[in-house]
């Protein structure tokens, strides 16, 4: 039992900060384009943390469950698919995460309507958001590869 917890724990470690620094990231990156769109420059660093922190707390409980779920599913799935692709090997879980984020974002927005990511309205700024998904993979492999945690 304890060599199942042993071999168990250091890969739910490595996705749930997965998880949590992609949906932050995700919410970060949407509260800085809208801080570039909208936002009162005059506030400041101390004005962008606090526009921020509110996001991230605001959309945690909408994206937080779906990226955990859509992080899952692609995790799992690269997993299995790696050693197929091995040329393509490095870049599974970092894929991963960004289809992971996409889809969240995509199910979110049809869920809970517009106003949850609502910096997402273009390609380009879906994209920006979209890269949280990736550091989310990275930092998965990473912590899996080297064994860190």
């Amino acid at each position: 039992m304890a060599n199942w917890w042993q071999r168990l724990w250091p890969r739910l470690t490595a996705y749930v900060l997965a998880v949590v620094v992609a949906t932050s990231g995700a919410s970060f990156a949407n509260s800085l384009l809208l801080w570039g769109e909208l936002g009162n420059p005059e506030a400041g660093a101390g004005g962008l943390l606090l526009a921020a922190m509110r996001e991230f707390f605001m959309t945690l409980p909408m994206l937080g469950p779906l990226v955990a779920a859509f992080l899952l599913a692609t995790i799992l799935l690269a997993g299995w698919l790696k050693p197929a692709a091995r040329p393509l090997a490095p870049f599974a879980y970092p894929l991963a995460g960004w289809v992971a984020l996409m889809l969240s974002v995509a199910v979110a927005r049809a869920l809970y309507g517009p106003d949850v990511l609502a910096a997402a309205d273009s390609v380009l700024n879906l994209l920006v958001i979209s890269l949280a998904g990736v550091v989310g993979g990275m930092l998965f492999a990473l912590l899996r590869k080297r064994r860190i945690i």
